[in-house]
């Protein structure tokens, strides 16, 4: 092909980029960080032009009395279906100039489009004006990576950590035996019976509640005082606690008022912990202590570099957000810290916390996952920005290969857990999380990792 013909090709795809462009107007102001208002105006002559292209389709195929299909009169169509008409070209039209005006202005939305839509007005003749708000990415400034020194986390195993571990499998392994005198000490197991009353109303009865001191709840039900009121009592023996319901309480006739519990021992036990030498390894199917100590110590070490290598990960990337400040969406940051807060709100209120409590917490909560959700959103913008730079992403073989890893951890079929991700729209997140590991991967790389000498 001629030069000559190369530039006709490129003039004439310019003309139509550029009488694309026109059949949309718009402009665009920030008017918060990452928060953009656009003002759109469709012109008449695309208005004129939707509806043409839309008469012409019904024409070609909707039959009509009298007529043969395709030459209908128009001014019969439009008496027939002329308010649909206008309703699709309106909807056509609105969609289709903001999509125009994203791509014009180079606008990366992360929200739905703020506006009122409903109350749009239209008509054939005049040209359509609306505006909208919305969210968009953040620009990112990559800063050079050479330029990024950190220092990277040493994993340290001490032997209590060691020991820790071995206490655990004791606990794990602990037989439940009668207590000798039968009286109810610290982190013994009891079981009871207990009626729970407001009033003259039983709010709950159970039989053989089993009991594991020092928790606060029995069968749902918290009873603070418990933990040191029945301790030193004994099988047979018969005590009453006290409670006030808070005002939280779903049942707002009994909230703030007097819970009356009384409770008979029935049993009491107490773990039995084994002794630490070969015969309790070889019940681990271990020949000797040593061995069990040995294995459990690679076990620890190999947790304990995992937890450097991702301490260091966190300080490379809050290195180059350090190096690389990022405005974020105050009206998303609100939206997820207010998410958070609600769960927090509900955990806190199954636990019987009252009102006044409850909102001190919910304030250092709210200053907390400020700070956390910030971190986040900035951390998650960086490492798109960097993906996207330096072209690095995820195949769908790479994500059936993740799938297959939790299938074999959770004891399910590929195909099951495939299933269960897609039902709960989780597999968009688990592309991202491998993208931003990819990226992190990079930056292990490229940074400067200081080691201790």
């Amino acid at each position: 092909m001629s030069d000559s013909e190369n530039k006709t090709d490129v003039s004439d795809a310019d003309s139509t980029e550029t009488e694309e462009k026109s059949r949309y107007l718009s402009e665009a102001e920030t008017v918060a960080p990452c928060k953009v208002e656009i003002s759109i105006t469709v012109p008449v002559e695309t208005i004129t032009e939707e509806m043409d292209e839309r008469y012409a389709e019904i024409i070609k195929t909707m039959p009509f009395p009298g007529f043969r299909v395709g030459h209908t009169p128009r001014r019969l169509v439009e008496k027939k279906v002329g308010k649909d008409v206008l309703n699709d070209v309106r909807e056509n039209v609105i969609g289709e100039a903001f999509k125009a005006a994203l791509k014009d202005h180079d606008l990366d939305p992360i929200s739905d489009p703020e506006g009122d839509f409903e109350g749009i007005e239209f008509s054939p003749d005049e040209p359509l004006t609306y505006k909208v708000t919305v969210l968009v990415r953040p620009t990112v400034e990559i800063p050079d990576f050479e330029s990024i020194t950190v220092a990277a986390v040493q994993a340290e195993v001490a032997d209590k950590d060691i020991d820790e571990v071995i206490e655990n499998l004791r606990k794990q392994n602990a037989l439940l035996e009668p207590v000798a005198d039968g009286k109810m000490a610290a982190n013994d197991v009891a079981v009871l019976d207990f009626v729970a009353t407001v009033g003259e109303e039983k709010l709950l009865e159970r039989d053989n509640a089993e009991y594991n001191h020092p928790a606060e709840f029995i069968t749902g039900l918290k009873v603070p005082s418990l933990p040191d009121g029945i301790l030193g009592k004994g099988e047979g023996d018969e005590f009453s606690l006290t409670e006030t319901l808070p005002e939280t309480w779903p049942n707002e006739e009994q909230a703030g008022k007097d819970m009356v519990l009384d409770f008979t021992v029935r049993s009491v036990k107490r773990y039995v912990l084994p002794e630490v030498n070969d015969q309790f390894a070889e019940e681990l199917d271990y020949d000797s202590l040593e061995e069990l100590r040995e294995e459990i110590t690679g076990q620890v070490k190999r947790q304990a570099e995992q937890a450097a290598r991702e301490s260091t990960d966190k300080k490379i990337v809050d290195a180059l957000l350090e190096a690389a400040p990022i405005d974020l969406p105050e009206d998303v940051v609100k939206e997820a810290i207010q998410h958070r807060v609600e769960r927090t709100r509900a955990m806190l209120r199954m636990r019987g916390v009252n009102e006044e409590e409850l909102e001190e917490k919910l304030g250092e909560a709210m200053t907390a996952e400020r700070a956390e959700v910030e971190r986040e959103f900035r951390s998650s913008f960086l490492l798109d920005a960097i993906a996207k730079r330096e072209k690095i992403f995820v195949t769908e073989r790479e994500v059936k290969e993740r799938v297959a890893q939790m299938a074999a951890g959770y004891n399910r079929t590929p195909e099951e857990m495939q299933d269960y991700l897609e039902q709960r729209e989780m597999l968009s997140s688990i592309r991202g999380s491998m993208k931003e590991e990819k990226v992190v991967q990079l930056l292990r790389t490229k940074v400067k990792i200081e080691e201790e000498a």
